[in-house]
Order: C-alpha cells, then sequence, then structure tokens
C-alpha cells in the first residue's frame, strides 16, 4: 500500500493515486491468462503478476506526480505602507492633553 508523503507546504504526495483494486486485478489477470493460451492451474500465479504489473504501474505514477507536483509558495508577508506606520507612531506620541 502505498503510503501518503508529505511535501512542502503539507501537500499530500499521493493526491490521486491509489492502488490497484480487486476489479483491476482480476481484469489484467484475465487478460494475461488469454494472452498465455488460457492454461488450466496458474489462476494464483496469474493474479500475483497482474498485481505486481498494476503495483509498479501505480509506482510509476506516483513518482512521475512527485517529480511535476506543483508546490504552491508561501505568500509573502504584505509590506505596511510608510504613511500608516509614521501616523500611527505620531499619533502615539502626540500628547493630547
Amino acid at each position: 500500500m502505498l503510503t501518503t508523503k508529505k511535501l512542502k507546504n503539507n501537500v499530500p504526495a499521493t493526491a490521486g493515486i491509489h492502488e490497484p483494486t480487486n476489479e483491476e486485478i482480476a481484469v489484467r489477470a484475465y487478460l494475461i491468462w488469454e494472452k498465455n493460451g488460457k492454461p488450466h492451474g496458474q489462476d494464483r500465479a496469474y493474479w500475483l503478476q497482474a498485481e505486481a504489473e498494476l503495483q509498479a504501474g501505480y509506482k510509476k505514477l506516483q513518482e512521475a506526480f512527485n517529480a511535476t507536483a506543483i508546490v504552491p509558495k508561501p505568500k509573502a508577508k504584505a509590506a505596511r505602507p510608510n504613511g500608516l506606520v509614521k501616523s500611527v507612531k505620531s499619533a502615539l506620541t502626540k500628547k493630547r492633553w
């Protein structure tokens, strides 16, 4: 099973990538069985081969996703306008009494 890693800024690395389902494995195993002439008694071997092929495919997809994942840059802090800082400073230093 793929584990969820965290990239920079807590973006999950497995977004959209999943493990092969039983249905996907069954379809792939059936195609391998047909390709090999439909022999009897090797269903487990075809299942394991199909599962391994699909997992390898998902691993390649995961690596490609991680290599191209766009990680948003943190937002820069907004600078305060100088006029506001000066007016606040002058307001605090003025004596009002």
